[in-house]
C-alpha cells in the first residue's frame, strides 16, 4: 500500500484535533501524521498533544508565533523536502484541522473507509505528479452528521516532485509544471462550529488582519469571516435551515460507525 505523509498546523483545535488523530491515523498510521502547533493556549490541548505524541504522532513546536501560521506554506515545503530525502514516502497531503480525507459519495453516501482511501491512492496514474481534490462536504450545525456538496480546490503532490506551495494548499508547484490531475477524493469538512465557537474563531482568525476589525458592520457582514463577529446565533442556525432546503444530503455513516467504535462522537456531535 503506499504510504502517505499528511502535514497538518492547527491552534486551540481542542474539539477538532483528537477526532481528526484518530480519523488520519487509522488511515496512515500514527507516525505518518505530521502537526504543527501554532500557539495554543486551550489547556486542552497540552494533554491531547503529549497522549498522540507518545502513540506516534509527530509534534513540531517551532510555529508557536501567531505570524508562523500564515507562513505554513513554507513550513509544509521546509518538512516535505525534508522527508523526501528519505524516500520514503510516495504522496504528501496537506490538510486543515477541519478537513477529513474521504472519496466522493455514492448516491449520498460519503466513503471514509480505510481500504477504500488507500486503495484510491494505489490506483493513481503513475504518470501523474500533482493532484486535485475538488469536492468537499462540509457540516451542517443544524442537524447531525449531515453534510452539503460543494466543489473545492486542494492540491497533493506525489515523491519527488514538489517545487513549493502556498499558503492553503490550493497551488502547489511541481517540476514538471503539469496540471493537477483529476481524483476521486474529497474532504469531509467541518468548517462550521457552535457558534459561540464559531464567533471565537473568527476572531482569532483576524487577530493577524486588525483593519478588518475596524471596518463598520455592514462591511462586516459582507466579510468571510467577520460576518460571524455582528451575527445572532439564530441568524446562524438559520442560515443552515436554509441550505438543507437548499442542497442534497450528504452522511458518512461508516465515519459515525468508526467513532462510536471508539466510544467517541463526531466532531460537534
Amino acid at each position: 500500500m503506499p504510504k502517505v505523509a499528511v502535514l497538518m498546523i492547527q491552534k486551540d483545535e481542542a474539539d477538532l484535533l483528537e477526532p481528526w488523530i484518530l480519523h488520519h491515523g487509522e488511515i496512515f498510521g500514527y507516525d505518518n501524521l505530521y502537526v504543527w502547533d501554532n500557539g495554543s493556549s486551550d489547556p486542552r490541548l497540552a494533554e491531547t498533544i503529549e497522549l498522540w505524541s507518545d502513540r506516534g504522532v509527530r509534534f513540531f513546536d517551532g510555529a508557536r508565533r501567531p505570524e508562523r501560521y500564515r507562513d505554513k506554506g513554507r513550513l509544509f515545503a521546509d518538512q516535505i523536502r525534508n522527508l523526501e530525502r528519505f524516500g520514503h514516502y510516495d504522496f504528501f497531503l496537506p490538510l486543515d484541522c477541519d478537513e477529513f480525507i474521504a472519496l466522493k459519495a455514492t448516491e449520498g453516501r460519503i466513503e471514509t473507509r480505510r481500504e477504500a482511501i488507500l486503495a484510491a491512492f494505489a490506483a493513481l496514474d503513475t504518470g501523474d505528479d500533482l493532484f486535485a481534490v475538488d469536492y468537499n462536504y462540509p457540516n451542517s450545525q443544524c442537524t447531525r452528521n449531515r453534510f452539503f456538496g460543494w466543489d473545492f480546490n486542494k492540491k497533493f503532490v506525489r515523491r519527488d516532485a514538489f517545487v513549493s506551495m502556498d499558503h492553503g494548499g490550493h497551488a502547489i508547484v511541481t517540476h514538471s509544471g503539469r496540471p493537477a490531475a483529476p481524483t476521486d477524493f474529497a474532504y469531509i469538512h467541518y468548517y462550521y462550529r457552535p457558534f459561540a465557537h464559531m464567533r471565537a474563531h473568527a476572531r482569532a482568525k483576524l487577530i493577524l488582519q486588525p483593519e478588518i476589525l475596524q471596518l463598520p458592520e455592514a462591511a462586516l457582514r459582507q466579510h468571510r469571516l467577520g460576518r460571524y463577529l455582528v451575527m445572532t446565533e439564530a441568524d446562524y442556525l438559520a442560515e443552515f435551515a436554509e441550505m438543507e432546503a437548499k442542497y442534497r444530503a450528504y452522511y458518512a455513516p461508516d465515519l459515525e460507525a468508526f467513532f462510536e467504535k471508539l466510544g467517541r462522537k463526531p466532531p460537534y456531535c
